[in-house]
């Protein structure tokens, strides 16, 4: 399902991140949002106030967490499960390895599948410092433009960010963990076709 023979393109400005484009056809990316897990599958996770430097609100469900599948992975429609089946695969961590100059193919692994409703967003944060990559899949068909944007700020501070990434359809973006990471997800509009989904993947430092 993952084209694989795309390109990992690594960027430095105003941290290093990486982004690959392409990596699913239309029709898998159709089978995807079909077969999405039932709300009731999700929590709904919520992180907000001043006590709380790193905020966010959107629906999540873990399929793999560390190095074990989780309940919810055994219930998955047959797109979802080909789909974990290769992020988890040898080749897969291979090739994000080699593209990333990150070595994640001996890494616990995170693995969730999440969905942002209008208004859900991420704040200005550096990430875990103990995560060596996360990687983002966008999995919807298309998405004209209705927020939830990848930002990369150079600071904590500032009017705008110093470089952005769009949740285009079939794309990877990552963060790479550092003191200097600031990165954010802008709120989902209220214009927004469908809910935002993604899968992520949280690989641990050895």
């Amino acid at each position: 399902m993952i084209d694989t023979r795309q390109r990992v393109v690594s960027h430095t400005h105003p941290h290093p991140h990486h982004t690959a484009d392409g990596l699913f056809r239309a029709e898998d990316l159709r089978r995807l949002q079909a077969q999405v897990p039932e709300r009731e599958e999700f929590i709904r996770a919520v992180k907000e106030g001043p006590q709380h430097d790193k905020k966010y609100r959107l629906w999540l469900v873990t399929l793999f967490e560390g190095h074990e599948r989780r309940p919810a992975a055994d219930r998955l429609q047959p797109a979802w499960a080909e789909l974990l089946e290769e992020v988890l695969s040898p080749g897969f961590g291979e090739w994000l390895s080699e593209g990333t100059g990150i070595d994640v193919r001996r890494s616990a692994l995170d693995v969730n599948i999440s969905l942002r409703e209008p208004g859900d967003y991420r704040n200005r944060h550096r990430g875990k410092p103990d995560k060596a990559l996360n990687a983002v899949l966008v999995l919807n068909e298309e998405w004209p433009g209705a927020g939830g944007v990848y930002e990369l700020w150079a600071r904590d501070s500032g009017e705008r960010p110093a470089s952005v990434v769009e949740p285009a359809p079939g794309r990877m973006y990552t963060v790479v963990p550092s003191d200097v990471s600031w990165h954010a997800v802008t709120p989902v509009t209220p214009q927004a076709p469908a809910d935002l989904l993604t899968l992520s993947l949280g690989y641990w430092k050895s």
